[in-house]
């Protein structure tokens, strides 16, 4: 159904969204990493488009390019609107160099 609704509207981000979180939660990673790098290079700024991507190499071990989707993120986001999502990342970022919480 998300594959025909696509056929018809490629940019349908809601769509795209759920494709791509039926393909991270059947471990088809490949797929779900092919979807999320899309909805991300469309919107770099949105901080579920950039979370879904970030988890979806985290979990391939592919922790260098989480942490530069994790870069990228940062510097296309508004600060004010992502607030959420940018204290998470700061977050993330500390455990990952070992500064702590």
């Amino acid at each position: 159904m998300l594959l025909e609704l696509l056929k018809t509207e490629p940019s349908n981000q809601a769509a795209l969204m759920m494709l791509g979180g039926s393909y991270f939660t059947t471990g088809k990673l490949q797929e779900a990493e092919m979807v999320f790098e899309r909805l991300v290079m469309m919107e770099p700024g949105n901080g579920r488009f950039s979370v879904a991507l970030f988890n979806t190499l985290w979990k391939q071990g592919r922790q260098d390019e989480a942490a530069e989707e994790i870069r990228c993120f940062m510097a296309a986001a508004d600060k004010t609107t992502e607030k959420e999502t940018i204290d998470q990342y700061v977050a993330i970022t500390r455990q990952m160099t070992g500064g702590g919480s």
